[in-house]
């Protein structure tokens, strides 16, 4: 698989620009944010600024993980599905990788790699909607225009 070789960052696959697998970063910024290994970011901005791109970009850092269980948050379902939004990103991302390591989607909810790791895109508009994931066991959780979400999310 691509991207074997690459050196792992507590744990963490490390993709480079120039194995063919991460896109490359567009801005100062999103190299910041790609290249930090914290375990919690939280990044603001103007719209247009590349956030939903990266957070989308940083689950790349996972594919050599066959157990790997990632879930993208909007806040409703017309949201992560709009053009131009999460889902749409982790097409045009995910798209463009190599064929034997392009995902799958099912469902219109789920990108699923050959190898095992899986991203599901989910929102979070109702207070019954958390229960959807209670008790699910996720390797990274993006949650792209935060301050749009219910608190409920995190009850």
């Amino acid at each position: 698989m691509a991207g074997r070789n690459n050196k792992k960052k507590n744990g963490k696959y490390v993709p480079k620009q120039d194995d063919g697998v991460m896109p490359e970063p567009c801005s100062r910024k999103q190299s910041m944010m790609l290249s930090n290994d914290a375990d919690i970011m939280v990044v603001g901005g103007a719209a247009g600024g590349g956030k939903s791109h990266i957070l989308t970009m940083m689950l790349l850092r996972y594919m050599d993980c066959p157990k790997f269980r990632g879930i993208m948050f909007r806040r409703t379902f017309q949201q992560l599905k709009k053009a131009g939004n999460l889902w749409d990103k982790g097409k045009e991302i995910y798209g463009n990788l190599p064929m034997k390591i392009r995902p799958k989607t099912r469902g219109g909810t789920h990108f699923i790699w050959p190898h095992g790791p899986e991203v599901e895109y989910a929102h979070n508009n109702h207070e019954k909607d958390k229960e959807n994931v209670q008790g699910a066991e996720f390797t990274f959780i993006g949650v792209d225009k935060v301050l749009s979400t219910r608190t409920v999310m995190c009850g």
